[in-house]
């Protein structure tokens, strides 16, 4: 669950440090390092640069 959570919320940019004070982590640093995995899509890539 905290895996899908933290997924989410940074996908849905929320940024670092609000979403590990919402799903409890000790740091963004922990979280980030725990959780976070890069998107394998260019979608993201898309969205910034169009």
């Amino acid at each position: 669950m905290r895996l899908a959570a933290s997924q989410l919320v940074v996908q849905k940019g929320i940024d670092p440090v609000t979403a590990s004070k919402l799903g409890g982590w000790a740091s963004p640093k922990v979280m980030m390092d725990t959780y976070a995995k890069a998107d394998p899509s260019h979608q993201v890539i898309d969205d910034i640069f169009g």
